[in-house]
């Protein structure tokens, strides 16, 4: 058995197949607490969280005296220190899921004993190995661990890929077990980085370009020391296996590997400045955030999200022509966008480059419903921005049934949902506004009785009082659907 002593608040005993838990009662909530009470807490927390992915499952609970203790069946299982046994990208894949606890604790709020210890590999069959912890915090136990989901995840990750005990230091080169200079670059984006998304975001990288290229895994080298051969022995011997095997074969082979090696670094590093743009953005500073996007390749960005980002930030900056030479479907990122300060730059544009699409959105900003519906055949009704201003120009006009014509229709069905109670309330407002005014004309007939004459003079003053309500009221819905955006609709 190894036992391991967390703090004064308890130790972990890792036996051959097994993990325990022990801790004192009076680091507990209640510290009347017992067995059963833990049981129920944890059933509790099970059903609440869906959490096996990330955290060990306990097994059995335990109390004798003044004390609580916890069982962990490990048989599948090893410490999370034998991750510095495997080749990088075998540490980049376990790396991955121990991401997925940080972001677990991130969101939900769950305290995690951030040590060493506290965590292992689990080795589950016909599924990928995967990192969990063993310690979290439940109902009545505390978990004494102020580290911040951030911190944990880098302090890990660090320990995993070097011999250091600590991982809350820099390491020196020296430190890493892969004496490799992507291991390196690996190492400094996740020190450097100001969110979990980041991290995430090196980690894939590399996996997928690992995949793409069929990556001959980082294997351990040694850092220092008499077992490292020099330079000279190394070229020699490489210069013979280049003669037996063919040498123009295999330098070929050696050069196009390089050729990627290269383009991988250089997508990594692209990779890295797009992470720190976004930590930008997110800590509040937007403009600095646009300011470097803007100066990035479009055509080099690694992925349809960060094109999309990148088209989104221009057209907030109302660089619409820009975002619309490079990619013609900005037109559904500008057209939602039409408001009073810069509708007359768009209709500009809409009519220097005779954009049917634009035009759609501007005549139903303006409340041109008719002109929207002869557009239809013109704009992409899987685009649900498009979607809405037609539905919306049928329903303002009362042409809801002739929906059923246009094509493409079923791109509009739950659109029509959305709008039906609109559509209801419209149509009582208009039949009480059309019946008050039919009232109002029979109210002008007037009696010839003068008495009678009196009477209908003031139920006509009333009605037409009535009248201009419902003429409000009747203004009000329609108002109330011409405003309806499509960050309103229900997703489908």
């Amino acid at each position: 058995m190894n036992k391991f002593k967390i703090n004064r608040y308890g130790e972990i005993n890792v036996f051959s197949n097994s993990v325990e838990y022990v801790s004192p009662l009076e680091n507990f909530k209640d510290i009347y607490t017992n067995k059963e009470k833990l049981m129920e807490d944890y059933q509790a927390f099970s059903r609440d969280f869906n959490h096996d992915h990330v955290f060990c499952r306990i097994t059995r609970f335990n109390d004798w005296g003044k004390y609580i203790s916890f069982d962990y069946f490990l048989q599948d299982a090893t410490m999370y220190s034998e991750i510095r046994n495997d080749d990088f990208m075998t540490q980049l894949e376990l790396f991955s899921s121990l991401t997925d606890v940080a972001e677990f604790q991130d969101q939900h709020q769950v305290r995690v004993l951030w040590d060493l210890n506290n965590f292992v590999i689990a080795h589950h069959k016909d599924e990928k190995d995967r990192v969990k912890a063993v310690l979290h915090n439940f109902g009545d136990l505390v978990v004494y661990d102020d580290t911040t989901p951030l911190n944990g995840l880098k302090r890990l990750i660090i320990l995993g890929l070097t011999h250091l005990q600590t991982g809350d230091v820099k390491p020196l080169k020296s430190d890493f077990i892969h004496q490799d200079e992507d291991v390196f670059q690996f190492a400094d984006e996740v020190l450097r980085a100001k969110d979990i998304q980041s991290i995430r975001h090196s980690i894939t990288a590399r996996l997928s370009q690992s995949k793409g290229m069929g990556a001959v895994p980082v294997k351990r080298t040694v850092a220092s020391g008499s077992g490292r051969k020099p330079l000279r022995y190394l070229l020699m011997t490489l210069a013979a296996l280049l003669v037996m095997a063919g040498a123009f074969f295999l330098y070929q082979n050696l050069s196009e590997k390089t050729k990627e090696s290269e383009a991988l670094n250089q997508q990594l590093k692209q990779q890295q400045r797009v992470n720190d743009i976004f930590s930008e953005y997110i800590s509040g500073d937007h403009q600095q955030a646009k300011k470097q996007m803007a100066s990035l390749k479009y055509d080099e960005l690694n992925s349809d999200k960060q094109r999309a980002i990148y088209l989104k930030w221009l057209v907030e900056d109302q660089q619409y022509k820009k975002a619309l030479s490079l990619d013609k479907e900005a037109v559904y990122l500008i057209g939602p966008e039409i408001n009073q300060n810069n509708q007359p730059a768009i209709k500009a544009l809409a009519k220097e480059q005779d954009n049917d699409v634009l035009n759609f959105y501007l005549a139903s900003r303006e409340g041109r419903y008719d002109e929207v519906i002869k557009l239809r055949d013109k704009v992409d009704l899987k685009e649900r921005s498009a979607a809405n201003e037609l539905v919306k120009a049928y329903v303002l006009t009362d042409q809801m049934e002739k929906l059923n014509d246009v094509n493409d229709k079923e791109h509009l069905l739950s659109v029509k949902e959305h709008y039906r109670p609109y559509q209801k309330s419209l149509e009582k407002a208009q039949t009480q506004y059309d019946d008050k005014r039919e009232e109002i004309k029979s109210l002008k007939k007037l009696p010839k009785k003068k008495a009678s004459q009196a009477k209908a003079k003031k139920q006509l003053a009333q009605a037409r009082k009535e009248l201009e309500d419902l003429r409000s009221q009747l203004a009000e819905e329609k108002t109330k659907i011409a405003s309806i955006k499509v960050t309103d609709l229900k997703e489908k």
